[in-house]
């Protein structure tokens, strides 16, 4: 193989814009450097694979291992063939699963990635533990549970940075703030790309798994904690069913969804070593002291989140009022499956 390329791993943390890194990547041009042409943009499979991460579905089950090590390889010898024939500067991976692995396995990954890479420039971003928390309890909604636990939700991070420091090299990590007021262009797509040195046209960036309103995220909850149970996705029709009632559900509303840094002054406490640690490492405050000084705090209980689903009334008529709308009645079927909106169902019992 001709000359190694500088090997560039983004790795997150969680919540931080990765997916809209991943598919922009994946699809930009990138000049010089090669974005590794995996089954899909994200690759924490591969990671998996080569660290043997039984967490991921694609180790756990035996027969599917040995299938995807038949893929892997293959995928090996392409790259190989790539770098021999184009000579990039730099090879890109990004996936979030690298910052929660245990430092082990970080080794395994590093030994790994020695096999095509000479050098290595590790790029993570860090959210600060309150919206972190929000924006992972968001996600709990969107994906169907009904437990208000926002507070149970802390990421450390001196552990994985220093994991990536020692398998990477100190000087090799860049710890970049999660702050629309400090990324390039407030944008981490735009921030990544210019910490890296590969430009990326604005029209160019991939905008993917946007935030919902806080209206959207209260009347979600109430449908996963007293509804019929749309969260149900075992089989995948079940689960293209949940995503396309969350993307409809998405931006109803309007209010910017924030949970009450109330909520979280005992996570704050407890974990205030690891925050101060986190802060040191960037050279940027998290602006914590400043965050109870908002206008609109936002819910700090699950009875006020569920207030803000019973204020939004107005807001889910109009949506019920839009499916009627669009619903399509040429046929008798169509028709009928109108009528069936209209036939009162008993009420399950609440979920616990």
């Amino acid at each position: 193989m001709s000359r190694k390329p500088l090997g560039i791993l983004h790795v997150g943390m969680p919540k931080t814009g990765t997916t809209s890194i991943q598919e922009t990547f994946a699809r930009a041009d990138l000049g010089d450097a090669h974005y590794w042409n995996w089954p899909a943009p994200n690759h924490g499979g591969l990671v998996a694979l080569v660290t043997g991460d039984e967490t991921h579905s694609a180790v756990a089950n035996p027969d599917r291992f040995a299938q995807w090590k038949k893929r892997l390889a293959d995928h090996e010898r392409k790259l190989e063939e790539h770098i021999a024939a184009h000579a990039p500067r730099a090879l890109i991976l990004s996936a979030e699963r690298i910052f929660i692995m245990s430092p082990e396995k970080m080794k395994v990954l590093r030994a790994y990635l020695d096999r095509f890479c000479d050098d290595y420039l590790v790029v993570t971003y860090l959210r600060d533990p309150v919206t972190f928390a929000a924006s992972s309890f968001q996600q709990t909604i969107k994906t169907g549970r009904a437990t208000f636990s926002p507070t149970r939700i802390y990421r450390p991070y001196r552990p994985s940075v220093e994991a990536l420091e020692e398998a990477f090299g100190r000087d090799k990590v860049i710890v970049r703030p999660f702050d629309r007021t400090v990324l390039k262009d407030g944008d981490v797509v735009a921030d990544f790309a210019d910490t890296i040195g590969v430009p990326i046209a604005k029209e160019d960036i991939v905008r993917d798994n946007e935030s919902m309103t806080l209206e959207a995220a209260a009347l979600l909850f109430v449908e996963r904690r007293f509804g019929v149970g749309a969260d149900r996705q075992q089989r995948p029709d079940e689960m293209r069913q949940n995503w396309d009632f969350v993307h409809r559900m998405q931006r109803a509303g309007g209010r910017k969804f924030r949970l009450s840094p109330r909520l979280f002054e005992d996570t704050l406490a407890r974990h205030a070593e690891d925050i101060a640690w986190a802060e040191a490492r960037m050279g940027h405050s998290f602006g914590l002291d400043a965050l109870p000084k908002q206008e609109d705090e936002g819910p700090a209980s699950q009875a006020e989140f569920l207030d803000v689903a019973l204020g939004a009334t107005d807001v889910l008529r109009a949506l019920v009022r839009q499916v009627a709308d669009d619903a399509p009645m040429d046929t008798p079927e169509d028709v009928a499956k109108v009528m069936h909106a209209l036939i009162p169902r008993r009420a399950p019992p609440p979920k616990d």
